[in-house]
């Protein structure tokens, strides 16, 4: 699961704001990926499903060049 490169196995989402959530997961899904045809995963579900459903859970597509996948995501300065 990529989402654990981020947030390895045994660190809890409780104490996690749902922004900074929601901003990992954005990246993560805007990483290109061998496995879906070259694509990211945001770009396959824009595909199926409306822009609003992005919007209401505060996702949104991170250009493949900024897509950070790794833990200092969470250490980035804003």
């Amino acid at each position: 699961m990529e989402l654990r490169k981020i947030l390895p196995k045994g660190t809890s989402f409780e104490g996690l704001d749902p922004h900074v959530l929601a901003e990992i997961c954005s990246h993560v899904n805007s990483t290109v990926r061998r496995g879906c045809g070259d694509a990211a995963p945001f770009d396959l579900a824009a595909l199926m499903f409306p822009p609003y459903l992005f919007e209401n859970l505060g996702l949104r597509r991170v250009p493949p060049e900024d897509a950070i996948a790794a833990p200092n995501i969470l250490y980035r300065p804003e």
